[in-house]
Protein backbone atom coordinates (compact mmCIF):
# COMPACT_ATOMS: atom_id res chain seq x y z
CA UNK A 1 0.00 0.00 0.00
CA UNK A 2 1.19 3.54 -0.59
CA UNK A 3 0.58 5.64 2.07
CA UNK A 4 1.36 8.86 -0.54
CA UNK A 5 -1.51 7.78 -2.85
CA UNK A 6 -3.68 11.20 -3.99
CA UNK A 7 -0.81 12.84 -2.58
CA UNK A 8 0.49 15.80 -5.35
CA UNK A 9 3.59 14.92 -6.85
CA UNK A 10 6.19 17.54 -7.45
CA UNK A 11 9.86 16.81 -9.00
CA UNK A 12 13.36 18.46 -8.69
CA UNK A 13 15.81 17.48 -10.61
CA UNK A 14 18.68 16.13 -7.48
CA UNK A 15 21.14 18.66 -9.35
CA UNK A 16 19.10 21.58 -7.86
CA UNK A 17 18.98 20.39 -4.30
CA UNK A 18 22.69 19.46 -4.72
CA UNK A 19 23.58 23.55 -5.12
CA UNK A 20 20.51 24.21 -3.11
CA UNK A 21 17.18 26.06 -3.98
CA UNK A 22 15.17 28.52 -2.43
CA UNK A 23 11.96 27.21 -0.67
CA UNK A 24 9.84 29.62 -2.17
CA UNK A 25 11.22 28.63 -5.47
CA UNK A 26 10.16 25.30 -4.71
CA UNK A 27 6.79 25.59 -3.42
CA UNK A 28 6.05 27.61 -6.46
CA UNK A 29 7.37 24.97 -9.05
CA UNK A 30 5.84 22.25 -7.42
CA UNK A 31 2.29 23.68 -7.54
CA UNK A 32 2.02 24.11 -3.65
CA UNK A 33 1.10 27.79 -3.94
CA UNK A 34 -0.13 30.16 -6.89
CA UNK A 35 2.54 32.29 -6.47
CA UNK A 36 5.41 33.35 -4.65
CA UNK A 37 3.89 36.20 -2.84
CA UNK A 38 1.43 33.38 -1.48
CA UNK A 39 4.12 31.19 -0.63
CA UNK A 40 6.38 33.77 1.14
CA UNK A 41 2.64 34.76 3.18
CA UNK A 42 2.34 31.01 4.34
CA UNK A 43 5.95 30.76 5.64
CA UNK A 44 5.83 33.79 7.68
CA UNK A 45 2.06 32.73 9.18
CA UNK A 46 3.65 29.15 10.15
CA UNK A 47 1.96 27.78 7.78
CA UNK A 48 4.47 25.78 5.69
CA UNK A 49 6.38 22.58 7.44
CA UNK A 50 8.76 20.64 5.43
CA UNK A 51 8.95 16.74 6.78
CA UNK A 52 7.17 17.96 9.71
CA UNK A 53 9.00 20.84 10.81
CA UNK A 54 8.23 24.31 10.78
CA UNK A 55 9.75 26.27 7.72
CA UNK A 56 12.26 28.62 8.81
CA UNK A 57 11.90 31.37 6.84
CA UNK A 58 11.59 32.91 3.74
CA UNK A 59 15.27 32.35 3.15
CA UNK A 60 14.79 28.87 3.86
CA UNK A 61 16.94 26.64 1.19
CA UNK A 62 16.55 22.78 0.55
CA UNK A 63 19.33 20.79 -0.02
CA UNK A 64 20.53 17.01 0.03
CA UNK A 65 20.10 16.96 3.85
CA UNK A 66 16.14 17.14 3.40
CA UNK A 67 15.48 14.62 1.53
CA UNK A 68 13.87 11.30 3.21
CA UNK A 69 15.09 7.94 1.89
CA UNK A 70 17.77 10.27 -0.10
CA UNK A 71 14.44 10.68 -3.10
CA UNK A 72 11.51 12.51 -1.47
CA UNK A 73 10.56 15.86 0.26
CA UNK A 74 7.19 16.32 2.30
CA UNK A 75 6.04 19.37 1.88
CA UNK A 76 2.66 20.98 4.75
CA UNK A 77 0.73 23.68 3.24
CA UNK A 78 -1.83 24.48 6.28
CA UNK A 79 -3.15 21.52 8.39
CA UNK A 80 -4.17 19.05 5.86
CA UNK A 81 -2.37 19.94 2.45
CA UNK A 82 0.28 17.85 1.52
CA UNK A 83 2.83 17.94 -1.63
CA UNK A 84 5.57 14.89 -1.50
CA UNK A 85 8.55 16.08 -4.01
CA UNK A 86 10.49 13.44 -5.49
CA UNK A 87 13.70 14.06 -7.33
CA UNK A 88 15.88 12.75 -10.29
Amino acid sequence: IDVFEGVPLGILPKTELESGIGLIEVLVRIGATASKSEARRLVNEGGIKINKEAATGVDQVLNTNDLLNGNYILAQIGKKKYHLIRTE
